[in-house]
């Protein structure tokens, strides 16, 4: 009987050894996914920058003209981005919407910068893409205090789009002010 009660006592330990053994191997495996996931998440975010960063190379490079303007939450948060390019050569416009979810903070370079990437994603693909959702949308734009019917699009992404009124005015001229010497 105390042979028995020794064997049995020492297949316990070593079972909870080997138990708590696999437990730190579960806590590694679970700590090496979550640098996993922050590595992807920066990598994406290098991905971005790189590509933003060539938008602004091709907007300098072809002198196109651009503009944004925000449509804001009734705390005075930027939920829609909107960039308007105009090509100099074809006055051809593209209008690229960016959307800030509740669930992100919001950010107004990205914004501008996920905007005007879909403005120039419509230029150089010559067509509108990235359908919005009605989901999407109808939280977003129900939150907006002022938005302009005019402005509402299937799209995040349109090419060769007709200018609000608003639109027409960023993209007037000023006149050169007087000198009242």
């Amino acid at each position: 009987m105390f042979t028995e009660t020794k064997v049995i006592n020492y297949y316990k330990e070593r079972k909870m050894d080997m138990f708590e053994r696999a437990m730190n191997k579960l806590d590694e495996a679970e700590e090496t996914l979550h640098f996993i996931g922050n590595f992807e998440r920066l990598k994406e975010k290098f991905e971005d920058v790189k590509r933003f960063k060539k938008n602004k190379d091709f907007l300098y490079v072809n002198r196109f003209k651009r503009r944004f303007y925000y449509f804001r939450d009734k705390d005075n948060h930027p939920r829609i981005t909107v960039c308007v390019i105009q090509d100099p050569k074809s006055k051809i416009y593209c209008r690229g919407l960016s959307l800030c979810s509740f669930m992100d903070a919001t950010e107004k370079e990205f914004g501008r910068d996920m905007a005007e990437d879909r403005a120039i994603q419509a230029f150089k693909t010559q067509k509108h893409s990235e359908k919005m959702t009605r989901v999407e949308t109808d939280k977003i734009v129900g939150s907006i205090l002022k938005f302009g019917n005019e402005l509402i699009s299937a799209y995040k992404s349109v090419y060769d789009t007709l200018l609000t009124e608003f639109e027409t005015k960023l993209f007037t001229p000023k006149p050169e002010s007087q000198n009242y010497n």
